[in-house]
């Protein structure tokens, strides 16, 4: 039991809560680190505009990842009706707010001239691959539990 400032003991997390924190850990990590190489690289080579470009794609998309990992981490213990629900609510609500993003852009595109197409696209895929990377690489080192029966001794029959 972890004690809060408050004084009250508060259980620890339950397994399915502590692998998806460590899924969201990893993602995070390796989007922030992909974020990082890539906004760099389009500082050094194309400029302060391409970089800003970059930078604002990458925070956009670690940010819609982060939701959604976020909401699996809250999630974690609840029946599966209810991790289905919140995750489609979740996507519906992540999406629509890139699709409001996307709506401003495109109205705004007198403004946004010094926007650089490329990096966007760059910083975008680049952070999605390299959370998705992050995550896989964790989650198969992760450990689950399984209670099966044991498997009969070879040559052995099983009881009927």
């Amino acid at each position: 039991m972890r004690e809060p400032r408050g004084g009250v003991p508060r259980p620890a997390p339950s397994p399915d809560t502590q692998h998806a924190q460590r899924l969201l850990v990893a993602g995070a990590t390796g989007g922030h680190v992909g974020a990082l190489l890539v906004t760099v690289g389009f500082f050094a080579l194309k400029g302060a505009a391409s970089g800003v470009s970059c930078l604002l794609a990458c925070a956009v998309t670690l940010a819609f990842y982060t939701i959604g990992q976020a909401v699996q981490v809250r999630m974690a213990d609840a029946d599966v009706a209810k991790v289905l629900t919140a995750s489609l609510l979740s996507y519906g609500v992540r999406v629509s707010a890139l699709g409001g993003l996307l709506a401003v852009a495109l109205s705004q595109q007198d403004r946004l001239t010094q926007m650089d197409p490329s990096a966007v696209v760059a910083g975008t895929l680049t952070v999605v691959v390299t959370w998705l990377a992050a995550e896989i690489v964790v989650f198969s080192r992760l450990r689950f539990p399984v209670f099966d029966d044991p498997a009969p001794k070879p040559g052995t029959h099983p009881a009927s």
